[in-house]
């Protein structure tokens, strides 16, 4: 098919739909309207959701630190929580004049998704006899189908707790300080501890 036919199809094909749309009452021309914009939304959801998606499924798999861009998400509040203790671990142990540091977080909720949903009026015996029902959007994964991740909230930081061989007084209020900073939690929530 050449260029000219399909550009002279294109145009009949558009020149129909307008007179198609023209003749259609206000009513009907607003419903479909919504239509198309709730397909443009969902049509970009998903195309998000693909782009993610495929961190999310190598990061669960590989079982690799997510990025902080926000592309792949945590598996788990343990999962997050043990990526914290491992980095600030590692941080504190290159801290000049201590040695031996372990550190442990408690997190003072569980991780919360905010999944996609979708709506639809049904029929039932309620005050107008039409109920909204939302359901989760599924989308298809490489093992089934899963729920359409739209937002990670992250728990709250519950306390930390650090214990390190060879801190002094000035260097276990620095670690506290740098703590703060970096979970920006309150100094009430961190303890240091001189260890063996």
């Amino acid at each position: 098919m050449d260029e000219k036919s399909s550009n002279s199809k294109g145009s009949k094909f558009l020149s129909n739909l307008r007179q198609a749309i023209a003749g259609m009452p206000t009513g009907k021309k607003i419903k479909l309207l919504l239509l198309i914009i709730v397909l443009i939304v969902l049509a970009v959801v998903y195309i998000n959701y693909t782009s993610v998606s495929s961190g999310t499924s190598s990061a669960i798999k590989s079982n690799s630190t997510p990025t902080t861009s926000g592309s792949t998400y945590y598996v788990s509040s343990l999962e997050y929580c043990n990526k914290l203790e491992q980095k600030l671990k590692s941080v504190l142990s290159s801290y000049n004049g201590i040695s031996n540091v372990e550190v442990m977080i408690t997190l003072d909720s569980s991780m919360e998704l905010v999944l996609a949903e979708s709506s639809e009026a049904k029929n039932s015996a309620g005050v107008n006899g039409v109920v909204e029902v939302s359901s989760p959007i599924l989308i298809d994964t490489v093992s089934g189908e899963a729920p359409l991740v739209v937002k990670e909230i992250l728990p709250q930081i519950k306390g930390v707790l650090i214990v390190c061989t060879g801190a002094t007084v000035a260097d276990r209020l620095a670690i506290t300080q740098a703590v703060q900073s970096l979970l920006n939690i309150n100094v009430s929530k961190i303890q240091v501890l001189s260890g063996n």
